[in-house]
């Protein structure tokens, strides 16, 4: 048998994972510490973390090292699938540029990476990159948030949490693993075509034992809080998000309405984002509210063990699963949490679910009041609240579902994200010498954007992938005198291309052109422009040219257009309706002013994609009649 475990030991394969952990005070750290034993099981670990960090103990089949020797055996490890455990905080920075040069196996702990991103950049005084990766993420309305912020500094405090900035991160994923079904809602509306897979939030091993081996009674002798006293307890970081200032207000408000009581803030805080200190006193509460500072393990659990009620009321959501919220539901703690994101999850009988509404703390206040007077009724909540996590939430059940995500998409392939090289345009002597190839009456019916040259030169990479919604004379001209592959070049029929596009695969085109016979409708363009987002790669060209003249106001027609392609995610580069450039190939043949000096209007606009975030159509109001405006 003893020989039987050695071969199966030898059949393993290595598995990296990236995440902070122990002794870093961090939450996400703690979890994946927790979790290492049941991959252990399939794989051999080699554990990466940053570099100032000190080295995680490992065990018999784990080895742990740092970012540094990582890198510099990175090409070793090409073909071992990747693990990356992100959190929205500055202790998952070092991960990031490996994940996106590496994709692999995404476990997104936050559904917002705001202030990691946050972080990543301005903490270094990096406000171009800040800037470049909000427009990047979303498009014109992130271009507009960041020339806000960039000249006048200005930027909302919703954006930390409206604006989660993790596209750049899914995109690069073979798959991710969140923990709750309101995550996944929010992933997939960023990336749709991704591998989004659930996995409950586990509960730890040590927090099963210290349920069964520690008590109430014994709990509070340890503390020394009396056994009639009222223990109030809010556990983990010390955060504005975690409304400890509502709860403040509501005890000094209250005071003379409850028993003796005590209101202890179980963690480490913040005094940089959230001064509690300074809001003890000014509500007055010095004598009843204490904070210990970053609990170790046990001392965790005796708190939770020993509170009457556990208050975690967080609002606004980043979307996280509480990792400190399901080790107190495990160890039969009373909690009360706010009725949104992924704490709306947890069945009616398993904590006090509260809704968020404008009068949050009265709404609070009545039900604290409430409970306060109800002790069995809290000994109910917290027996279903500890019955349900160790059963739907146990963490052999975690490390099953891990081990067969990690099999089934280790080695998906990842969409293509941009170009693998930068765009090369003619410069005027190799404009003039194509030119010169041409006779006069043939370039007069050639489009402007050729005659201009607005359009990349092939090079001697094999990546690109041109489609041309038009007719057969653009793939000639790209193949005869641009130098591309007749095999890179996809024809397809320019009439209303949107019925084509959906065959397409996203992301699959570097350089599109979109030569439409007639002149489409304002709605039509956005749907057209939408679909060619999806099947281009970010930083590709598109060049959208008249095949026919449209005798349309110029400056209405130019302005609808650009707004168009404003909302669906490109940035103008150049545009053009007329000849801009002398060209002695062209003017200095005989009549080449007369055949060319026509009144036409066949304009071109040549952008880039910089971004899959779409903006949508919004409605029009109405027109106001008469009787509506006030006499």
């Amino acid at each position: 048998m003893k020989a039987l475990d050695k071969l199966r030991q030898k059949e393993k394969s290595n598995l990296l994972v990236f995440s902070p952990l122990p002794p870093v005070e961090n939450g996400i750290a703690d979890y994946c510490a927790e979790l290492l034993p049941e991959l252990s099981e399939a794989y051999d670990l080699v554990l990466v973390v940053d570099n100032h960090v000190p080295l995680f103990k490992p065990q018999e089949n784990w080895s742990v090292i740092h970012l540094a020797e990582y890198l510099h055996r990175e090409d070793e490890f090409a073909e071992t699938p990747h693990l990356y455990h992100i959190g929205n905080n500055p202790d998952h920075e070092f991960l990031v540029s490996v994940l996106i040069r590496r994709p692999g196996i995404v476990v997104l702990h936050d559904i917002s990476l705001h202030h990691l991103v946050d972080q990543m950049t301005l903490r270094w005084g990096n406000i171009n990159a800040y800037c470049e990766l909000l427009e990047r993420e979303y498009g014109n309305p992130g271009r507009i948030l960041a020339d806000q912020f960039r000249n006048y500094g200005l930027r909302e405090n919703a954006m930390f949490y409206e604006m989660p900035m993790i596209r750049f991160i899914a995109s690069r994923s073979r798959a991710i693993i969140v923990h709750s079904r309101y995550a996944q809602t929010k992933v997939l509306a960023q990336e749709m075509d991704l591998p989004v897979e659930f996995i409950r939030h586990h509960l730890a091993q040590s927090a099963v034992s210290a349920g069964e081996s520690i008590n109430r009674a014994s709990a509070r002798d340890f503390l020394g809080v009396n056994q009639d006293e009222l223990l109030l307890v809010s556990l983990g970081f010390i955060t504005k998000a975690k409304q400890i200032d509502t709860v403040l207000k509501v005890l000094s408000r209250c005071r003379n309405q409850l028993p003796k009581f005590r209101y202890i803030l179980a963690g480490k805080d913040q005094p940089e984002h959230y001064d509690i200190q300074t809001a003890i006193e000014t509500y007055g509460l010095e004598d009843v509210v204490e904070v210990t500072g970053y609990l170790n393990e046990n001392d965790f659990y005796v708190y939770s063990i020993a509170s009457d009620i556990v208050i975690n009321l967080r609002y606004p959501t980043g979307g996280e699963t509480s990792g400190t919220l399901i080790r107190a539901l495990g160890v039969g703690a009373c909690v009360m949490v706010v009725d949104i994101g992924p704490f709306a999850e947890f069945p009616e009988e398993v904590c006090v679910k509260l809704p968020w509404n404008e009068t949050f703390d009265i709404t609070f206040m009545d039900a604290l009041l409430s409970l306060v007077t109800q002790p069995r009724k809290r000994l109910k909540i917290g027996a279903a609240a500890k019955k349900y996590v160790q059963t739907r939430h146990a963490l052999t059940e975690s490390g099953a579902a891990y081990r067969r995500i990690i099999k089934d998409y280790s080695a998906r392939p990842v969409l293509p994200w941009q170009p693998r090289q930068s765009f090369e345009f003619a410069t005027p002597s190799v404009r003039e010498e194509i030119l010169t190839r041409l006779r006069i009456a043939e370039l007069k019916r050639l489009p402007l954007w050729f005659r201009e040259m607005q359009f990349p030169l092939a090079t001697t990479r094999k990546q690109e992938h041109i489609i041309v919604f038009g007719d057969a004379r653009s793939k000639h001209l790209l193949c005869s005198y641009l130098g591309y592959d007749a095999a890179s070049v996809q024809l397809e029929q320019p009439i209303f291309p949107s019925l084509n596009i959906a065959s397409i695969s996203r992301r699959s085109a570097t350089i599109v052109i979109f030569e439409p016979n007639n002149f489409p409708m304002e709605n039509e363009w956005h749907s057209w422009l939408t679909g060619i987002n999806r099947i281009m790669q970010l930083d590709g060209v598109l060049l959208i040219s008249a095949s026919a003249s449209w005798p349309e106001s110029e400056s209405a027609f130019r302005k609808l257009v650009t707004q168009k392609l404003q909302q669906t995610g490109f940035k103008l580069l150049r545009y053009l309706a007329s000849p801009q450039d002398i060209s002695f190939a062209l003017d200095t043949q005989k009549n080449a002013a007369a055949s060319l000096q026509e009144t036409y209007y066949y304009p071109c606009w040549l952008v880039t994609k910089i971004s899959e975030f779409i903006e949508p159509i919004m409605p029009k109001a109405p027109p106001r009649q008469l009787n509506d405006v006030a006499i």
